[in-house]
């Protein structure tokens, strides 16, 4: 075809089976990496932004002609799951043939080696990620796919990083090609276990589960390091130390090793010290209560599924219990809807929650991983779960309860707000502390919301402050008293690095 180039990574039959296997972002892939290796960097990027975009056009392609085909019948995720994969496989293998046929001699395809090798490592490689990227296309909504597309580039990347670390550890050719195999072979088996059991609700046993959470921990922090030292190596580099550079790697590696690990033990200790944080709230003189003070057990995020145990469950229900409170309020993402399947499955939950003696009852908000449609569930709590709607509790306030929106769409507040010619305190609860302002113009007294989970993870604390008004704690905007909690657990691994597992108890002081 062209002339060999040695100096690059990947060859042409790698090309095509991206192309053909993965899409055009899969095969952009294969191309960057050697115009990355040629120091050929600004196309490089190029190739990779082309990539994104032609993938982002044909997954609309195949998310609108299956909701085309499933508009006019009745059919279930796994059915509608084919069709969309058969439209975009179909798009791609076109697609794929006509660029191979347009590249053919073209000076581009001289970036890829054309020696012919047996099927091996780096076919291997291709592949599967390949097949990662053909299952993102067909498993998620056009509305995200580029987040994960570029997340899936980064996954990759840190990957390949690690394993250029790992030669500088090892002289040995056959350990490396083993470990190097093993890296990505794991790798691309996380990524299937997120995208099968969130998009086809496929059950996987608690120990994968718990490995692939842990996973993407020590990813997270592998992308920060890579992140932090490679534009210093460069420098490096640059400033003419080249033969310190493999040194300067060694130790780095050798270095990160031990620190994740602590992070790890640090983070999962932390995941399960529970906190009571308490507050007083002392209300304005013109604000009526039936009884002196109000206490508030609030808690939010606990993402239950069946990984939590009896132990747990009866641990944190005694800690509010021994604070006495007389209302239970749980501000949405109690529920993983990802991990439960069958409502037989929130038995434990909902007598875990029933047992708690609250005189003033429990009250209930959807979030963004709540799954609310199990029949039985709204049964066990009829009252207790709110959508938009607003109640008066005792007589003694009026609780309003939003269903879960994210920051695009408007809340109904105002609506919502009762004539309260009584002048009792009115408490919202909501999932997200977005529009603090909407609930402060509106009269709100008290808001209580979660969501953010401070972060869990450092540093996210930092984007998720940049993010929220209020990400975590007390504020007082107005008349108007926020709380946001940090989480009674959280999402993925069981591990915070950032903020604590609380539980919040909140006095209610009426002068």
């Amino acid at each position: 075809m062209t002339q060999a180039n040695d100096d690059c990574l990947l060859t042409v039959r790698h090309f095509k089976l991206a192309l053909l296997l993965g899409g055009p972002l899969a095969a952009a892939v294969v191309l960057s990496l050697n115009l990355w290796a040629l120091k050929r960097r600004w196309l490089s990027f190029l190739f990779i932004v082309m990539g994104l975009t032609v993938s982002y056009a044909m997954e609309l392609f195949s998310y609108s002609m299956s909701l085309l085909v499933v508009s006019y019948q009745d059919m279930g995720i796994y059915s509608a799951f084919i069709y969309r994969a058969c439209f975009m496989m179909m798009a791609q293998f076109i697609f794929g043939l006509v660029i191979i046929l347009f590249l053919r001699n073209r000076k581009i395809i001289s970036t890829l080696n054309s020696t012919v090798y047996n099927v091996g490592f780096h076919d291997l490689i291709v592949i599967a990620y390949s097949f990662v990227y053909l299952f993102i296309h067909v498993s998620v909504s056009p509305l995200y796919v580029v987040f994960f597309n570029v997340f899936i580039l980064l996954y990759f990347h840190v990957h390949l990083y690690f394993y250029r670390g790992l030669l500088y550890l090892s002289r040995n050719i056959f350990l490396k090609r083993i470990v190097g195999l093993l890296i990505f072979i794991v790798s691309a088996f996380v990524i299937y276990v997120y995208a099968f059991s969130r998009s086809l609700n496929i059950h996987f046993s608690d120990v994968i589960l718990d490995f692939s959470d842990v996973y993407v921990f020590v990813v997270f922090y592998i992308s920060l390091i890579w992140l932090v030292f490679e534009p210093l190596l460069l420098i490096v580099k640059y400033a003419g130390f080249v033969g310190r550079i493999h040194k300067t790697r060694r130790i780095i590696i050798l270095v990160v090793i031990p620190v994740i690990a602590g992070l790890l033990i640090y983070g999962n200790l932390k995941f399960y010290d529970l906190k009571i944080n308490k507050y007083q709230v002392h209300l304005q003189e013109e604000i009526n209560g039936a009884q002196d003070t109000i206490r508030i057990a609030f808690i939010a995020d606990l993402h239950f599924s069946r990984r939590i145990s009896d132990e747990y469950l009866e641990n944190f229900t005694k800690l509010i219990e021994n604070q006495n409170p007389d209302v239970l309020m749980l501000g949405g993402d109690i529920i993983e809807m990802y991990e439960i399947q069958d409502e037989g499955e929130l038995d434990r939950l909902d007598s875990a929650l029933l047992d708690i003696d609250v005189p003033m009852g429990r009250y209930y908000v959807g979030g963004n991983h709540d799954r609310l449609d199990f029949s039985g569930y709204r049964q066990d709590f009829d009252g207790f779960v709110l959508s938009d709607t607003v109640m008066n509790v005792d007589d003694s306030f009026y609780l309003m309860g939003l269903k879960y929106r994210n920051n695009s769409r408007p809340k109904p507040i105002s609506k919502l707000m009762p004539a309260n010619e009584e002048k009792l305190p009115v408490i919202l609860l909501d999932h997200s502390p977005y529009q603090l302002d909407k609930a402060v113009e509106a009269g709100i007294d008290i808001q209580l919301s979660g969501h953010t989970h401070n972060g869990q993870i450092w540093p996210l604390n930092y984007v998720i402050s940049w993010i929220y008004e209020l990400p975590w704690g007390y504020k007082k905007i107005g008349h108007t008293h926020f709380f946001v909690t940090s989480g009674i657990r959280g999402w993925g691994a069981p591990i915070r690095s950032a903020g604590d597992s609380e539980i919040m108890i909140i006095d209610l002081i009426f002068n």
